[in-house]
């Protein structure tokens, strides 16, 4: 069974549901999907995301990021590696797909140590490692360094 959960700036759609599109007139914001099978872990992420002005969409399963990757396509994504149902390595291939020049963060990387060239896989977009743990700082200014202008 897939589990996510969305939400927009702090306050958020907490039943797990897809957040809705920004409203007409309104600048949309960049959605960063979370892929992140801590559930924990991920809710700090989208919090600390969030509180930065993103619209952020939490997947705790590779499954569940996927389906929420082909109903409201992110901007960015953050995965980890290992995560249940479909793992980091796939969801990342699937949802670059869809979109070449996603970038995607991968949480618990190493440079040298994930295989960078098989993660890359020799597409656009950019490709970040960021080693564990990671402070939620960090992750805001990669996905700032990362973000579609």
């Amino acid at each position: 069974m897939s589990r996510s959960s969305s939400f927009s700036g702090l306050a958020g759609d907490r039943r797990g549901g897809l957040a809705p599109p920004p409203t007409m007139g309104v600048m949309p914001t960049v959605h960063v999907l979370v892929a992140e099978g801590d559930p924990l872990a991920a809710h700090s992420l989208g919090m600390a995301l969030a509180a930065d002005g993103y619209r952020v969409s939490l997947a705790f399963d590779g499954a569940a990021a996927l389906a929420i990757g082909r109903h409201d396509p992110a901007d960015v994504l953050v995965t980890a590696l290992h995560l249940a149902v479909v793992d980091g390595r796939t969801l990342l291939r699937r949802l670059r797909t869809a979109a070449a020049r996603l970038p995607v963060l991968v949480l618990g990387g190493a440079a040298g140590g994930e295989a960078d060239d098989d993660l890359a896989d020799g597409r656009p977009g950019a490709l970040r490692l960021l080693p564990r743990p990671v402070g939620t700082a960090d992750l805001v200014a990669a996905v700032r360094a990362v973000r579609p202008a």
